[in-house]
């Protein structure tokens, strides 16, 4: 996370769904601003104040020498993605605005509310950088929620408390063993049988262990492959490995290619 941001004069300020997008720019003159996302963010500010220069960056390959011109003050406005947000230090940014600052939390992964917060104080931090003190905007739908508040007021010991409170009445990480189980086939009818035959061996699951799914995984398709996955969610690390050796079995005895089963063992992502 980026905790170099506290060290930065800011002053941060949410705002709700009913505040429109254009107002961000109201005193773009008085600060070189940074704000995502891409070109429906550039065409706005493109039409409704056409003497300001902005860039838009959406490609990888022009990374370096994109920021160099804004850094060196060639343009007012940088809108991007994310890409724009971590790690540069641009002294005469002094303020930054983050469209939908909350999208990332309507993902299904138990770990969208520390993405969530991790991204918006590495972009908090792009601003206030130099002698100028710094604002930054969030635009959001979900103010009151743990993750955007606490990235306002960059109060990291009280994300840290809520999200842990929330991952030990879950029994996640780091208060349980979990395992993310995907069956893949390039024919989605044999990735279906396949995970539902998991699923019939594993359920009952006995004490102490969880088993959700089998379902279609966020992205179903990936690569031609269709993807199929169920989350495992134990007590004990001893019966975690115990179930997946179980699943190892499984795809041994019916000749499963190497390819077809991907174990995860405390995943970074259940995408």
């Amino acid at each position: 996370m980026a905790y170099d941001g506290l060290k930065f004069s800011k002053e941060i300020c949410l705002l709700s769904s009913s505040a429109r997008f254009l107002p961000l720019f109201a005193h773009f003159r008085e600060h070189n601003l940074a704000i995502g996302r891409g070109k429906r963010g550039s065409c706005h500010v493109n039409n409704r104040h056409p003497g300001v220069v902005v860039l838009e960056h959406t490609r990888k390959r022009d990374y370096e020498a994109i920021l160099a011109k804004f850094r060196e003050g060639e343009f007012d406005i940088l809108v991007g993605t994310q890409m724009i947000a971590k790690g540069h230090d641009i002294p005469n940014v002094t303020l930054v605005g983050i469209v939908s600052a909350d999208t990332g939390l309507g993902l299904p992964d138990f770990r969208a509310a520390e993405r969530t917060f991790q991204l918006l104080t590495q972009a908090a931090g792009r601003a206030g950088r130099g002698t100028t003190p710094g604002i930054v905007l969030m635009q959001t739908i979900n103010p009151d929620h743990y993750a955007i508040r606490f990235a306002a007021e960059q109060d990291y010991e009280k994300f840290y408390a809520k999200e842990l409170e929330f991952r030990r009445l879950m029994h996640y990480p780091p208060f349980g063993a979990l395992a993310n189980v995907i069956v893949r086939s390039t024919r989605e009818e044999e990735a279906l049988e396949r995970s539902a035959a998991l699923g019939r061996l594993l359920n009952p699951a006995g004490e102490g262990v969880k088993i959700l799914g089998p379902a279609a995984a966020s992205l179903a398709r990936l690569k031609n492959e269709y993807r199929y996955q169920m989350l495992i969610k134990t007590s004990s690390r001893k019966r975690l490995n115990e179930i997946l050796g179980q699943v190892r079995g499984f795809a041994t005895a019916g000749k499963w290619n190497a390819a077809s089963l991907v174990i995860d063992v405390d995943p970074m992502t259940i995408l």
